[in-house]
């Protein structure tokens, strides 16, 4: 009996402790200075690229070192027409993903900063319309998607954090029609900054 209220308490305590701080919610905005797709054609593959803009919101815990968080980012559509002659692409999508931030406290000027090394993994899909000669073609497709961040985190008060950086991600997608015969990939490098409330 004795260890079962030991351990109803310490678990209790657990819960209690990590209701009482560190959950975090915010938004990001990512400015993509390079958003680029390979597309294998039948006559050989393209690479295509544009910039674009992503926003999203994400939530997680922060565990003062490091923190674990689930995001879902939509990415604005990005277009390119230099494919060959009159020939263009266009692409759009959205990502859900889930990552892990190192964030070691860093003195500079006797600030509240952090540094931001991580990276992520996730499900994303892609909404993309080529068109080839006397071909359009227009796939909704899904993938794998994986990435990287580096960057930092500034706290304006106890609650209240922004975060900025680098922000790389690749992604796959598996493409089932016999006009294309490869993989399309699409590879997003750009800026990131966010918002986030801690309770």
């Amino acid at each position: 009996m004795k260890k079962l209220v030991l351990s109803a308490v310490l678990a209790t305590s657990l819960v209690s402790a990590v209701s009482a701080q560190g959950w975090f919610v915010g938004g990001e905005g990512n400015y993509n200075f390079k958003s680029e797709i390979d597309i294998t054609l039948p006559n050989g593959t393209y690479s295509v690229s544009d910039s674009t803009l992503a926003i999203g919101v994400k939530g997680g815990y922060d565990f003062d070192n490091w923190r674990v968080y689930g995001a879902y980012i939509r990415n604005a559509k990005s277009s390119n027409k230099a494919i060959s002659g009159s020939n263009s692409a266009n692409w759009k999508g959205q990502d859900y993903i889930i990552g892990a931030d190192w964030t070691p406290k860093i003195n500079v000027f006797k600030q509240d900063l952090k540094a931001i090394v991580g990276g992520f993994v996730g499900h994303s899909n892609l909404d993309t319309s080529i068109r080839y000669g006397s071909y359009y073609l227009s796939y909704d497709e899904n993938g794998f998607l994986y990435g990287l961040r580096l960057g930092g985190i500034y706290q304006l008060a106890k609650s209240h954090e922004i975060e900025f950086g680098f922000k790389f991600s690749q992604a796959s997608y598996d493409i089932t029609s016999g006009y294309v015969r490869d993989d399309i990939e699409r590879t997003n490098m750009g800026l990131f900054a966010g918002y986030n409330y801690k309770f």
